[in-house]
């Protein structure tokens, strides 16, 4: 990370492809539970990008609970949840 004062290199928390999550309670193994959420997260990142949803609008992320299971956290802008909500709309009438 570069610490010129300049942000350059400095990833910002929706950028990242994970989140933290709660304290770490020693003893607990959160790494495979957060491996699977990191999984599930880019899954869905890229369904969302395949759906016109790109990541500056919505992302998933990756995180953990306080009891070592994994989580993904969905993000967005209003224009990215209207644009989630019109694919989901589209998928459904597609089924009937």
């Amino acid at each position: 990370m570069d610490d010129d004062g300049g942000g350059a290199g400095i990833e910002r928390e929706w950028e990242a492809p994970e989140l933290g999550g709660g304290p770490l309670v020693p003893g607990v193994d959160y790494e495979g539970a957060w491996l699977e959420a990191r999984a599930a997260a880019e899954a869905l990142n890229a369904v969302l990008l395949e759906h016109g949803v790109t990541r500056a609008l919505m992302r998933a992320q990756a995180g953990w609970a306080q009891d070592g299971s994994g989580v993904v956290h969905l993000e967005g802008t209003p224009l990215g949840a209207r644009k989630l909500g019109a694919a989901l709309e589209r998928m459904t009438k597609c089924r009937r």
